[in-house]
């Protein structure tokens, strides 16, 4: 879904719909620490981002399945004390540089790494992983 409203929106926005997302991209900076406090403006332009994404393809269906999933904020909470932040806004440049040239192949390409990468490197590790703490014994051990 997302991956196809990028290529939407590299063929559809406009010159203000363009500026939007280049005034986006200039307001949020990579968190300098690993706290949950300091993603919370990375997790707010995330959604922002992702939104504006969904509008500027023309798609209000896609919007709102994105506004009312918050999966991306899901992610930011899952994994907020693990570095995300740079890699997130590299990812984001990517998109936005092919929504800006109107290349509707490269920004669907674009959107789905960033979207494959949030699965893969972040979500699925997240997941994976043994449960900490010592408890019960029922978590995975030594592998």
């Amino acid at each position: 879904m997302e991956p196809w409203a990028a290529a939407r929106a590299a063929e559809k926005a406009d010159g203000p719909g363009r500026e939007r997302l280049r005034a986006e991209m200039a307001a949020c900076d990579a968190p300098r620490e690993a706290t949950y406090d300091a993603y919370k403006a990375l997790t707010a332009h995330d959604t922002r981002f992702h939104v504006l994404v969904a509008e500027l393809a023309g798609s209000a269906q896609v919007r709102l399945a994105f506004e009312r999933t918050h999966c991306h904020l899901h992610i930011f909470r899952l994994y907020y004390d693990r570095g995300i932040g740079q890699r997130t806004l590299e990812e984001h440049r990517v998109i936005t540089d092919a929504v800006l040239a109107g290349d509707p192949e490269r920004a669907e390409a674009a959107m789905r790494t960033h979207l494959e990468t949030a699965y893969y490197e972040r979500l699925r590790p997240v997941s994976e992983e043994p449960e900490r703490g010592g408890g019960s014994g029922t978590g995975r051990s030594g592998t």
